[in-house]
């Protein structure tokens, strides 16, 4: 892992309890989680082998059918450290590790989870290395579930997304830093510079304690834009058509399903299984 990716992830888990929905999953979002392995588990008739990319907390403690075996895989050792925890119901380990060449074998695995995952991929070409693998470790009969954020088709301002933020239109401090995260995607391209995100904040949004108060957001999770400055790492925010076209090389996108929460629209769970030959 590279030093500027270092320190996002040690900020990341030192805030992870102040950060709330969209960047979480929420129940909707686990509901379809445990829908799709529901699906897998019929599909093949036995307990499943299990992977998660991350370790977030939300699905290593999901329901999992009694007898999985889950791995949850992330290349931080500051999050695998400060936020892994075992599930109490299932055996689960995680595995320090880059999710473009997992030590793990082909066709192991009945479910393969993620929540925002291709998201921390700074390039279109290593996102077709991870999608590359994960097909090589999801059964024939498997499911890849995969929660993602992608901006909108029709791109905001970011100056009219920090008004609405500073007029209290926006329900959740998270739901907004997403917007004004995806709001400084160039149409050429779909990354943004992580620090970039707190600059905007900053240029735009000089006094917090005043958007604190309009907003009604509580200071503690405004400051977690904090964690932003001076990252140089990369965030990545697809059009659902930019990301359908990333994946279809590999995989079949069997479904893909919303919630109901603010920004859920940009927030689909997309289930996805093997292409075979």
């Amino acid at each position: 892992m590279d030093r500027d990716n270092t320190r996002v992830w040690q900020r990341h888990a030192a805030q992870w309890n102040a950060v709330g929905a969209p960047l979480k999953p929420s129940p909707e979002d686990l509901q379809i989680l445990g829908q799709e392995i529901e699906r897998a588990e019929a599909a093949l008739g036995e307990t499943p082998w299990c992977l998660l990319l991350g370790v977030t907390p939300e699905l290593a403690q999901h329901q999992w059918p009694k007898a999985s075996r889950l791995v949850a895989v992330d290349q931080s050792s500051e999050m695998i450290e400060s936020v892994w925890a075992e599930n109490p119901g299932i055996w689960s380990r995680p595995l320090r590790g880059r999710w473009e060449q997992l030590p793990l074998p082909s066709r192991k695995f009945a479910v393969i989870a993620g929540d925002g995952a291709l998201n921390v991929l700074a390039t279109v070409e290593q996102t077709r290395l991870v999608v590359g693998e994960l097909a090589r470790l999801l059964s024939p009969q498997g499911r890849l579930v995969l929660r993602c954020f992608v901006r909108p088709d029709a791109p905001e301002s970011t100056a009219a997304v920090c008004a609405e933020a500073m007029d209290g239109r926006i329900k959740g401090f998270h739901a907004f830093k997403w917007r004004l995260a995806m709001s400084l995607i160039d149409p050429s391209h779909t990354t943004v510079v992580v620090e970039d995100i707190w600059k905007a904040f900053e240029r735009h949004i000089p006094n917090r304690e005043d958007l604190a108060r309009r907003s009604a957001w509580d200071r503690c999770e405004i400051d977690t834009i904090d964690a932003y400055r001076g990252n140089h790492a990369r965030y990545t925010f697809p059009t659902l058509t930019e990301l359908h076209s990333t994946l279809n090389d590999v995989l079949h996108v069997e479904s893909v399903r919303w919630g109901t929460y603010e920004l859920a629209e940009r927030c689909p769970t997309i289930a996805l299984s093997r292409r075979e030959p």
